[in-house]
């Protein structure tokens, strides 16, 4: 295993530095390092595990293919007579690169901590991919049990504990083989190629089952009135994933032949006695583990380019909405029905309702006790529905505006206070409980459709990446 060329390993140092320059670029404009900056809060710790986790084996896999490529060069090549050569018909010596059992000394000490350096990297990429396919396994599945039970939590369902558990196996394993084959150094080599060979080929065979039910997904997500920047996203993921599982394969078949042929200590070794295959594995092994990793960085840490230049939607404004509806002149709402989302603190049940909304004519000026500016009466029925962990302090989103709560616990089974903010300014108001005052200026002259969204699962509402979870049962952010 240990007469991959020079050549071979120079072109793997020379993508592993580009994928660290490349890293290194895309970081810088995707939050200007803000994702690297360690954070006392459990906010987003699961997000500063699975970045410190990718990012971290990214230089190693760059000091190993580097230290390696300078190693080869050094050690040169050796060269000895053609077995099937006679006298009579003459064949050329062959020629290969030194094995490291002919390197100098000092060389040699190197190679199985670069070794170590390598396992520990492979172990944290398939930390990184395992995540990914077990978050993508569950949101499959829950968009495919929606309507038969609760929501279930990412931090305690099945598919985060088996990412665990997979996570911890990959970081032991493959240091550990690499350790027991340390006495070995022809070995070392093939064994780390086989073990982690084996467990990246079943992560990206795995993630074929994803790939496979991904359009029925992406159609349930659609049809659920999920947001169009999300639903581009889900999109452009499963582009990416198409061409990574490509280059995930060139990445590990030719490494998992490399090693097969190697673990033959007496066997015959047909792929190094063919000229140029393992030169030809080891290029397309590198090429496709350098692709794959740009490709997770893509969908890890995703930039909106036109978020970047300006093109963002820009958010409603009270004084918009006020003015919207003088010039409107209506005293009644034009939606008879729409969708309210309430979110509770932890010790809360979760609720979702629908409240039916009827006019109210604004009274006459001359009233002796004039109510309020002209608003819509709410109703709210609501049911209990997932795990209240998802959710922070009670807030109100209604369309595209977030009306403030002044009263109240939160939409509840059997509220029925009634709550009237009384104002003369153009601010809008609603009350978190039982019935409410709505101006009318935050529902008729709304820009976008308020819609039912009852089977999105909350991750996806505002889905960016894979890694950016965001909720309160967050262990590894309370650990770190």
């Amino acid at each position: 295993m240990s007469i991959i060329s020079p050549q071979a390993m120079l072109l793997w140092a020379t993508l592993s530095s580009t994928l660290l320059l490349f890293l290194v670029q895309h970081l810088y404009r995707y939050d200007r390092f803000q994702c690297l900056k360690w954070r006392s809060s459990s906010d987003g710790g699961f997000k500063r595990f699975m970045t410190y986790s990718y990012i971290i084996s990214v230089p190693l896999i760059v000091t190993y293919s580097v230290a390696m490529a300078v190693m080869k060069y050094q050690a040169g090549y050796i060269s000895f007579p053609n077995p099937n050569s006679t006298t009579s018909r003459p064949l050329p010596r062959i020629v290969m690169p030194k094995p490291t059992t002919m390197w100098p000394e000092s060389h040699q000490k190197l190679v199985f901590p670069l070794y170590v350096l390598f396992a520990v990297a492979w172990s944290l990429e398939i930390v990184s991919h395992l995540e990914e396919l077990c978050f993508w396994l569950f949101m499959i599945k829950e968009q495919e049990d929606t309507g038969h039970g609760g929501i279930r939590p990412w931090f305690k369902s099945f598919e985060y504990k088996l990412w665990c558990c997979g996570s911890i196996v990959a970081v032991v394993l493959l240091p550990l083989v690499t350790l027991e084959t340390r006495h070995d150094l022809q070995q070392v080599e093939a064994w780390t190629f086989f073990a982690g060979s084996v467990c990246s080929l079943i992560i990206t065979l795995w993630f074929v089952k994803v790939l496979w039910k991904f359009p029925s997904f992406l159609k349930r997500i659609t049809d659920e009135n999920a947001e169009p920047e999300v639903i581009v996203r889900l999109v452009a993921f499963q582009d990416l994933n198409r061409i990574r599982i490509v280059f995930r394969l060139m990445f590990v078949v030719p490494l998992l032949i490399l090693a097969c042929d190697g673990l033959k200590s007496n066997g015959p070794h047909h792929i190094t006695k063919t000229a140029g295959a393992v030169d030809i594995l080891a290029m397309v092994g590198g090429i496709g583990c350098i692709v794959s990793s740009v490709i997770t960085l893509l969908i890890f840490f995703p930039r909106s380019i036109a978020r970047e230049q300006g093109y963002a939607t820009r958010a409603r404004t009270r004084s918009q909405s006020a003015m919207q509806s003088k010039s409107t002149h209506k005293n009644m709402v034009s939606r008879p029905n729409l969708t309210i989302q309430s979110r509770q603190s932890r010790s809360h049940r979760t609720t979702a309702g629908e409240i039916q909304v009827e006019p109210i004519q604004r009274p006459s000026p001359s009233a002796v006790h004039p109510l309020s500016p002209t608003g819509v009466h709410v109703n709210v029925q609501t049911n209990v529905r997932g795990d209240s962990s998802y959710f922070g302090r009670p807030t109100v989103q209604l369309g595209d505006e977030s009306l403030p709560a002044y009263v109240g616990d939160g939409l509840g089974l059997g509220d029925s206070k009634r709550y009237l903010n009384v104002h003369d300014d153009d601010d809008d108001y609603f009350a978190a409980g039982g019935s409410s005052i709505i101006r009318p200026a935050s529902v008729a002259t709304s820009a976008v459709p308020l819609v039912e969204r009852k089977g999105l699962h909350p991750l996806l509402c505002n889905y960016t990446s894979p890694i950016a979870l965001l909720e309160q049962d967050d262990a590894i952010g309370r650990a770190l």
